[in-house]
């Protein structure tokens, strides 16, 4: 049984590595910006993958044909998650007061 709790500490360790911070930002950091992003409304997202497609494009993976982008948000470094994160806190909180506001 001691050489299974072993293993499962390298795995956690693998784990750690494969979802640290090596970018500079940390997994909760990146939880919670995922999290947001699939709060915003069309215009948020569109803006967030307009800036990663200059800024960043290796961020953005094109899939589809309808103009369909996934953003692989453990690519984006500490100097763009800075720049994206007033956007996406931005049209997170306007998508959400609209939401409200249709609900009342």
């Amino acid at each position: 049984m001691e050489q299974a709790k072993e293993g499962d500490d390298d795995e956690e360790e693998d784990d750690d590595q494969f979802y640290g911070d090596d970018l500079g930002v940390p997994f909760q950091e990146k939880i919670e910006f995922s999290d947001r992003l699939r709060h915003c409304d069309r215009e948020g997202v569109t803006k967030v993958v307009e800036y990663l497609l200059e800024h960043l494009p290796h961020a953005v993976e094109k899939y589809g044909a309808h103009d369909k982008y996934q953003v692989r948000v453990d690519l984006i470094d500490r100097a763009n998650m800075d720049s994206l994160k007033p956007i996406v806190k931005e049209f997170a909180a306007e998508g959400s007061a609209q939401k409200r506001r249709k609900r009342s």
